[in-house]
């Protein structure tokens, strides 16, 4: 039991992560839970004992096992953990009660005993032990024997240590860690009070309440009326997150918990906080979707009124609640599919809103994509008319641009298959998904419903926003997971000490880590090397940290705060550098991290804008280890570190991968039954839906309906008409049972989707594990709670805390938390909820329950904690903001704020009179947006003018770059029009890529030199709206660095007391005017007032004033624009024409002066050039150098490289000259070159001569091919063969055509054959296989359109009335139709010799075709031609009139006399024609296979050369790589990567052997196909009254010759082959002296596990070769094999001395080990050495026999026997030998003429002859195939047609 427990434990500690789950695994068994049952039930002492376990060495191993964090940190064995739990807990809780009691005995005891060290070593582990046990059996926390055993631990921790949380230090890190654990546990045990199964807990009187406890109605079964509806619940753990149909329909409220502890709950502590919190939380999302959904039930018959009135869609505003709602009007959903992402998702379409029905393509395109309606993750909720309600979510959204449908127009699935929102004018299109587990309801009002549906949205409400927020606080409120608790949930009762330097506050306690012994963090990080710590209660000063960094003082208070305090909290007022500091808390955390054991730091943020910012601080510091979980982040730099792409390089455990396949499987076949049955329920009536269900569920029925031959058009009897009622009957089954299929499917599929998740999961735990740092928002938290409470994360640092809803925050603090940092401002912006009746900014009631409040700003401002404030680390000195802009913050909200001296040096705005200053105006806003479909924005045009014309005057100063002026807004709308008018305002290029434009809550945190800001609102009612809380002016003040501008109505704002406040300050500053008052730098003494936009334009046009520029231009000029900054003066062109003269002229440049001069263009005529010509003109600078002018002068000549007269330009050189005639040389095919003559014909490389290679031909080859009616289309290759047809299969039948390409094998078609006549019964073979009836001889008795008789045989499509015998022209009635006695038409008699038309219409008589076709070869006929019974297709039927020894001549398919066309159409030869299709199918798939099998032999034979000739190299790069460290179950990664290599073609060569196995054969697919059938109609004839019992009374019977066995077997040879170089290169490396000792031991032991397999490989192979005769096969099977066994002698021997040395370590596990690696003791019996022996003296045997095929392996036969025998070296196969090798296995398939076939049914060619010459054998068998005179050996076919196929093949071997 010691060394059980002593090995699991080490596991646990060092192990792997395989070798820990292995360990999970295995514990999880009934052996496993047996050796824990041993351990918990037995008892233990203290002392020694004979007869009892010690409680040291038996109990405490078994409790730090349980307690252990790996053991519950993989969350892919979720159920193993639990079962192992459920164990320990035991049947009604008595094995853990008494396992627990005895732990708590012992320890009372040992502390009775004075042995401290052990119960203060033991209690923590104890006590985790039995909170991970009750945490995973909630129903045993109610027990009381659990709670008896809870509270004898929490008195024996108060024994042995101070009471918690005491001002005096000495409590010891095991204490407090013990103290955390059994809160944990006290609050799951009152958290089970609550459970269903105990008694609920009355609600409790508050003393001093004011409100009476039975004025509240509780929720649930706590209410005095019972529960509201089915989703009213006291337990909130049980309340589903969107409302319910019944919730929907209740009028009763909701329990609405208020804040203050004086109002009655059912709950207290903690839970009363989560319960709150939820509530709250699900009232502002749910609830509020709740009350829209009512209203649109209420109003249900207005909206009906409305849509027939004919809006498509409408806006309803609650009359109780004003919900922001949309209604799609006229819902229809039209596709569904299923996705591993989003399960079951469907393509709803819904009528255009009106307002969007008016616009035009384009319009209506832009107008979706700028709208923010029907976003991704939108929630959306379908109603009907019967009132039912089904939430779906946005999954997909498209908006396609016009022209891409007209550019697919042709392509119709294209287009359809991306239907859109914006494509069709008056129906929209959008991808939705389930928000919740599909119910049975769900499914009628998707799939069933009749009703009118609508299509309910609530615009901003993302359901991802607050789903996973609520599911967390549920699990939390469950387990009672939660650290702090006596912060976060403050009660009277307990006891909070003051802090000794500020008696006002409250002690917090140092982090769990910082108590630990010698626990002390070193500053060095921040301190640049200066030597400074910082431990529990050192003297460290802020002063003397202030010298040592760059720190101000408020920050190094902050930072000595953070780290004393358990839960810290630091405000900074705006500019102070909270994001500094928090950058600076990180780093000296990570400098610490490995002597405090605090895992990765959690870095939380509201926004993901603000987590990248966060993220890309602590990178520009140095710090790499970064992981940043989710995927919206839109930095560069941040993005690289997703854990999306981190894990993608974690590598699986063998079982998680097997897993994780399995999961994929079952996903795909859950798919396909979800299709099924989603098919059956949009078509419930389709007869084939109705038939299959029919045939399962109503076999007789079916049979009774189905059985006979009257159908009509829809597959059913005339009689299914009178049974109207049956067939609704079975309809209604039929929607039942797919329903069913359907829900029961859907989770299924949930379920693997999970399974596939956790196994995501459990690679991104251990991802995040090795991270120093994980960054996440609070929503991104809470979506992946599991995965984040795993980790071991001790730390969390939460910026811009007081912005972050207080549920977000309790979701995000982790059980295994010990420090939480929150840095905020509770004075800038609060979290956002969307109902204002829980605001606290709400005078009406809103303070009471104050959802808005975030935790930050609770505990600083509300909370008291015995008459005390939690304390607050604040920031004062700001480095952003002027001093003057400062001010408007300092003198409203932070009166103690200090302006850093830097701020005194920030410098003045250019081209403005002040740097602060408000231009106060009337204009009113903009009314509502005519296109917006719910007016929630507001806009101001003036504002809008103003702000644009700023900013342009602004960046006309040329000082500000791009990004440093920002325009705030507080309204979307603006923001939109603002980015409209920056886009279309250019200056050096679009203004809104210099300027950053952004509303006001998503500034927060950031700065700008320059801030303009636009108000917006300006009404008569004064109403400020969006800016009237001080939070949101706060953050809009103080966020400028040198200037800030204020555009609005001074009057609308002044309601407000903040903006009174700050109008007040503008005043005193003569800051707020009218008029904006603009500066010119050059004339500062010129005022510019500026009050309407056009303002600027006419005032200052440059940035300036409205003066001309005093200043000179560079070329002296003066400047003729009007004042600018100097950078414009600088880039101005000067217009004034230029005074520049040339250098070699006296001309004047006509250029402007601004412009370079170049050169003179001036034209100068008649000079001559060198060569005699003189053009009309030259330019002035030409004639400073003639030599280098090119004489355009056109003239012939003779080219002297290919002899071809041109005309060129006098300047150009002829040898240069490229010549673009046409070759016309002559090709060796005979054809004439059709290249352009430079390319053929070339000067040589001395210029003496020249060369003419001319290319390959491109004219067409179009020779016609003989087995199919195409040509060659490949261009001429002369005398080669051509390339196998690649045109698509001109195969045909009745039902279908073949679809694959020429070249390849047909696939068998299954349907019944349709030919048939009244004289003869249906044919009732399958299509593919040869019919089994006699054709019809009699003339066909239908009419022509004429009204004759046909001439046709009957069976035959009737022909044209124009082949009428009576009523055929003269030519027609003159052609001779019977080649035999060469009768015409007009002389034949049709009743005695009816004539066949084929579609190519040349006709002849019957037995002229019948003759022509052979059908005597497939027919028994008389001497007069009349028709028996047809011929067995095995051959064992001869014709009568021939030689027996001769082989039957093969049927094959005839041309057309006349016009060679094949006549492959007539049903009267179908059984010839069958037969031919599958010889031709036949002999494609050898001649392919055999193609593909040379691929893969040279791909196999690159491999052995590579690793024979690469291994030295490889061994080198292994010695040095063998330094690094590796995991005990893993090899070096370049040796993973060698086994991987050849993995790859082993699995390629394995494909290769699948493709060609006989069941994929097209004669055995065939013969399948017939069986099938037989089956098929022996069932039937089983069913009493069934009329089709024994219909098939010809038996098929198939030439087993023509099955290929040898393709399969050659394919299974070759892998054995290559498995074998592959393991001896293993061997090889595992015996260098470059291999470390650990690898070679891995190495030998991967090769023993692989032996096993390959040897039952061979075996099996041995026996199928000897079956099929295949001698040459079967020897290399048999030498593989004993290789196989000899390999295995020598790596066994290998192992059991490496083994056998000491550092196995014990003797037992040495023999464990042993035994694992040797295995099969067969290989290394004397018994299994004899058996290979005599194997391979068989080889000797077959030698002899087959010297032809097998006589050359002898050389390899002796080899395998020495190696056999213990001869350890062995000598590969050189490239010389496989080369060869290769060439005659490649000349196994080329003909010269003439195929045959060998007894067996091997295909062969011979000499060039075209006979055989010799006594030979075939190259696969070795039977006998030819013999003397020329003649075939007995049992060898002729195969004529294989000739002409391997021909077309032979251009593609290698």
């Amino acid at each position: 039991m010691e060394r059980f427990l002593d090995i699991a434990m080490r596991i646990l500690d060092i192990g792997s992560t395989e070798t820990i789950q292995q360990l999970i695994r295995e514990l999880a068994t009934d052996r496993g839970l047996n050796r824990i049952k041993q351990a918990m039930e037995a008892e233990f002492v203290l002392g020694y004992s004979p007869s009892n376990l010690s409680f040291r060495r038996h109990c405490f191993p078994l409790l730090r096992i349980l307690a252990h964090e790996e053991f519950r940190a993989s969350l892919v064995l979720e159920s193993e953990v639990g079962t192992v739990f459920n164990f320990v807990y035991g049947p009604g809780g008595r094995r853990g009660t008494f396992f627990f009691g005895q732990v708590a005995q012992n320890l009372t005891g040992a502390a009775d005993s004075g042995e401290r060290e052990l119960v203060e070593n033991t209690l923590h582990t104890a006590s985790v032990a039995l909170f991970n046990t009750l945490n995973l059996n909630h129903a045993a926390a109610i027990q009381d024997g659990f709670k008896a055993i809870v509270l004898q631990l929490n008195e024996l921790l108060v024994r042995i240590g101070p009471e918690p949380y005491a001002s005096n230090t000495n409590a010891t890190f095991l204490f407090r860690s013990a103290q955390h654990v059994i809160d944990r546990i006290k609050i799951l045990l009152k958290i089970a009070d609550a459970l269903p199964t105990a008694a609920l807990r009355k609600p409790a009187a508050v003393v001093g309440a004011s409100i009476d406890v039975h004025q509240i109605d509780f929720p649930g079964e706590l209410s005095r009326e019972g529960p509201r509806h089915d989703n009213d619940h006291a337990d909130v753990s049980r309340i589903k997150i969107l409302p319910t149909s019944e919730e929907i329909n209740s009028h009763r409220n909701e329990f609405l918990p208020q804040r203050s502890l004086a109002y009655p709950h059912h709950l207290e502590g903690i839970s009363r906080v989560l319960d709150f919190q939820f509530r709250l939380l699900r009232e502002d999302t749910s609830g509020q979707i709740r009350e829209a959904v009512r209203t649109v039930i209420h109003m249900w018959d207005e909206l009906v009124a409305v849509t027939k009135g004919g809006k498509n869609a409408t806006k309803l505003k609650s009359q109780t609640h004003n919900v922001r709602t949309l209604v799609y009007q006229n819902t229809k959903f039209e596709t569904v599919r299923c996705t591993n992402r989003d399960g079951i998702i469907f393509t709803a379409s819904f009528d255009q809103p009106a307002k969007v029905q008016a616009l035009k393509e384009t319009a209506r395109r832009e107008w979706w994509e700028r709208a923010r309606y029907l976003a991704v993750g939108s929630l959306l909720c379908l109603v009907d008319s019967h009132k039912r309600a089904t939430f779906l979510v946005v999954c997909e959204r498209k908006v396609i641009a016009a022209d891409y449908k007209r550019q697919n127009k042709g392509n119709e699935a294209e287009v359809n298959a991306n239907d859109d929102l914006a494509s069709d004018p008056r129906r929209a299109r959008i991808t939705l998904r389930f928000a919740q587990e599909m119910a049975r309801e769900d499914v009628e009002s998707i799939f069933l419903s009749t009703a009118l549906q609508v299509l309910v949205e609530f615009p901003g409400l993302l359901f991802a926003s607050f789903d996973p927020i609520l599911k967390s606080l549920q699990q939390i409120s469950k387990d009672g997971n939660v650290p702090f608790t006596n912060w976060l949930a403050p009660s009277p009762t307990l006891t909070y000490a003051p802090d000794p330097n500020a008696r006002q506050n409250v002690e917090v306690p140092p982090p769990l880590y910082m108590t630990k012994p010698g626990a002390t963090l070193k500053l060095d990080s921040i301190t640049n090397g200066t030597p400074i710590s910082y431990s529990i209660g050192c003297d460290l000063s802020a002063r003397q940290l202030e010298e040592a960094t760059p720190l101000d003082h408020g920050q190094c208070e902050a930072l000595l705060a953070s780290f004393s305090k358990e839960l810290a909290l630091i405000q900074g007022p705006p500019g102070t550098g909270k994001s500094y500091l928090g950058v600076q808390l990180v780093k000296v955390l990570l400098a610490n991290r490995e002597t405090t054991g605090i895992g990765p730091i959690i870095c939380v943020c509201y926004t993901n804008h603000a987590l990248d910012q966060f993220l890309e601080h602590l990178i520009d510091d140095g710090i790499e280890k970064i992981v940043r979980v989710g995927s919206r982040s839109k930095s560069d730099r941040v993005q690289d570190k997703s854990l999306y792409l981190k894990a993608q390089l974690e590598e699986q455990t063998k079982p998680e991968r097997i897993s994780m396949l399995k999961a994929k499987g079952e996903i795909m076949e859950i798919e396909r039954s979800i299709t099924a049955a989603c098919n059956q329920l949009y078509e419930p009536a389709s007869p084939a839906a109705l038939k299959t269900f029919l045939q399962e569920a109503y076999s007789v029925a079916f049979m009774d309906i189905f059985g006979g031959d009257m159908e009509d058009e829809d597959g059913f009897r005339t009689v299914r008409r009178k049974r109207q009622c049956l067939f609704e009957y079975w309809s209604d089954e039929l929607k039942e049972k797919a329903t069913q299929d359907l829900v029961s499917a859907a989770e299924d599929h949930t379920k693997e989707r999970q399974t596939l998740s956790r196994q995501q999961n459990e690679l991104e735990r251990r991802c995040l594990e090795k991270s120093h740092v994980i960054g996440l928002t609070t929503t991104g938290l809470a979506r992946h709670a599991d995965l984040i409470r795993s980790l071991k994360a001790k730390v969390l640092i939460c910026e811009e805390a007081a912005e972050v809803l207080e549920a977000h925050i309790l979701t995000a603090l982790l059980p295994k938390l010990e420090h939480a940092i929150l840095v905020g401002d509770h004075l800038q912006l609060r979290p956002q909820i969307m109902k204002h009746e829980f605001s606290i900014e709400n005078p009406k009631g809103g303070q009471a329950y104050g959802l808005n409040t975030s935790l930050f700003e609770r505990l600083v401002e509300v909370e008291w904690f015995g008459g005390k404030r939690f304390p607050i680390a604040k920031l004062d000195t700001q480095r952003r903001m002027y001093p003057s802009i400062a001010n408007l913050v300092r003198n409203t909200l932070y009166p103690d704020l200090r302006d850093h001296p830097s701020t005194e040096a920030h410098p003045e705005v250019p081209g403005m009179a002040k740097r602060l200053f408000w231009m106060d105006h009337r204009h009113l806003e903009a009314s509502e947006d005519k296109l917006e479909l719910i007016q929630t924005s507001h806009a101001n045009e003036f504002e809008a003018d103003i702000v644009v014309g700023l900013v342009r005057h602004l960046s006309r100063q040329g000082t500000y770059k791009s990004g440093e002026i920002a325009v705030l807004v507080p309204y979307l709308r603006q923001l939109f029009i603002l980015r409209r008018k920056l886009a279309a305002t250019f200056e050096k290029g679009a203004l809104l890529s210099e300027v950053r434009v952004a509303t006001v809550d998503n500034f927060q945190g950031e700065e700008a030199k320059i801030i303009i800001i636009s108000l917006v609102r300006s009404n008569q009612r004064n109403k400020c709206g969006f800016l009237k809380t001080s939070n949101r002016i706060n953050v809009l003040l103080s966020r400028a660095r040198d200037g800030m501008y204020i555009i609005g109505n001074a009057e609308t704002c002044g309601q407000v007391d903040m903006w009174k406040k700050v109008i007040t300050m503008f005043e005193k500053g003569n800051s707020i005017d009218k008029h904006l008052q603009l500066c010119c730098a050059r004339h500062p003494q010129k005022p510019i007032f500026v009050s309407q936009p056009e303002d600027f334009h006419m005032l200052s046009p440059e940035g300036g004033c409205n003066e001309r520029c005093q200043w000179r231009l560079q070329c002296g000029h003066p400047c003729f624009k009007k004042c600018h900054s100097d950078l414009l003066h600088e880039s101005t062109l000067c217009l004034e024409p230029c005074n520049r003269t040339f250098k070699h002229c006296d001309h004047t440049c006509p250029k402007i002066c601004g412009e370079p001069c170049l050169t003179c263009q001036v034209e100068v005529p008649g000079v001559q050039l060198p060569c005699g010509h003189t053009p009309s003109k030259l330019r002035c600078h030409q004639l400073q150098e003639l030599n280098q002018v090119r004489c355009t002068e056109l003239m012939g000549r003779k080219l002297d490289v290919c002899g071809h007269e041109t005309t060129m330009q006098c300047g150009e050189d002829p040898k240069a000259y490229v010549c673009r005639r046409m070759c016309e040389g002559k090709l060796p095919c005979g054809h004439k070159c059709k290249s352009v003559c430079s390319s053929c014909t070339r000067r040589s490389g001395d210029g003496t001569g020249k060369t003419t290679t001319h290319g390959p031909c491109r004219i067409v080859c179009g020779r016609n091919y003989s087995t199919c009616p195409h040509s060659c289309e490949d261009f001429c290759h002369g005398d080669a063969k051509c390339a196998p047809c690649s045109q698509p299969c001109a195969i045909r039948c009745d039902h279908s055509v073949c679809g694959k390409l020429c070249r390849e094998p047909c696939a068998p078609c299954p349907e019944r054959c349709t030919w048939g006549c009244k004289h003869r019964k249906r044919c009732d073979m399958p299509c593919a296989v040869p019919c089994n009836i006699n054709p019809c001889s009699e003339r066909c008795d239908q009419q022509l359109d004429c009204g004759h008789q046909c001439p046709s045989v009957c069976g035959e499509t009737c022909p044209p009335a124009h082949f009428c015998q009576e009523c055929a022209a003269p030519a027609l009635l003159g052609r001779q139709v019977d080649l035999i006695t060469l009768e015409t038409y007009a002389e034949i008699d049709l009743d005695l010799d009816p004539i066949i038309v084929p579609k190519c219409g040349h006709f002849y008589v019957m037995s002229t075709y019948d003759r022509h076709m052979g059908m005597e070869n497939a027919y028994r006929m008389t001497a007069d031609g009349r028709i028996l019974g047809p011929r067995a297709l095995d051959g064992s039927e001869a014709r009568e009139n021939l030689d027996p020894d001769e082989p039957a001549e093969r049927l094959v398919v005839r041309a057309c006399p006349d016009c060679r066309a094949p006549l492959r159409d007539l049903h009267r030869y179908n059984r010839i024609v069958k037969v031919a299709y599958l010889d031709e199918s036949t002999r494609r798939f050898c001649t392919i296979a055999q193609a593909n099998y040379l691929k893969l032999y040279k791909e196999v034979s690159t491999a052995q050369n590579r690793l024979e000739a690469e291994r030295s190299q490889f061994l080198y790069r292994l010695s040095n790589n063998s330094k690094r460290s590796i995991a005990e179950d893993r090899l070096p990664k370049p040796v993973e990567e060698r086994i991987q290599g050849a993995h790859v073609l082993l699995n390629k060569i394995w494909e290769f052997a699948w493709t060609v196995v006989e069941e994929e054969q097209p004669y055995v697919r065939v013969r399948d196909i017939v069986i099938s059938k037989r089956r098929r109609e022996q069932t039937e004839s089983a069913i009493p009254g069934s009329a089709r019992g024994g219909s098939t009374s010809t038996a098929y019977v198939m030439d087993s010759s023509v099955v290929q066995l040898g393709f399969r077997l050659k394919a299974y040879s070759l892998f054995n082959e290559f498995r074998w170089d592959a393991l001896w290169d293993l061997h090889s490396i595992a015996e260098s002296d470059k291999t470390d000792e650990a690898t070679q031991r891995k190495l030998r032991r991967r090769i023993i596990s692989e032996i096993p397999r390959a040897y039952d490989l061979c075996s099996d192979l041995i026996n199928d070769c000897q079956q099929a005769n295949l001698g040459k096969y079967e020897v290399e099977a048999r030498v593989c094999r004993a290789r196989f066994v000899a390999l295995f002698r020598i790596i066994s021997v290998a192992l059991n001395v490496l083994l056998e040395t000491p550092a196995a370590g014990s003797a037992a596990t040495d023999q464990r080990q042993r035994q694992q690696a040797i295995g099969e003791p067969h290989f290394t019996s004397e018994e299994g050495i004899e058996q290979e022996q005599q194997s391979l003296n068989r080889c000797d045997d077959l030698c002899a026999q087959l010297p032809g095929t097998v006589g050359p392996m002898q050389a390899k036969i002796d080899e395998a026997k020495k190696f056999l025998g213990g001869m350890t070296f062995y000598s590969p196969v050189s490239a010389a030998e496989k080369e060869a090798v290769y060439k005659v296995m490649a000349r196994e398939f080329i003909s010269t003429g003439r195929w045959y076939t060998c007894r067996n049914g091997h295909p062969f060619t011979i000499g060039d002859c075209g006979a055989p010459r010799q006594l030979a054998s075939c190259p696969e068998c070795g039977e006998g195939i030819g013999g003397g005179y020329n003649g075939l050996a007995s049992g060898v076919s002729h195969a004529n047609d294989f000739t002409e196929l391997d021909q077309r093949f032979n251009r593609m071997r290698f």
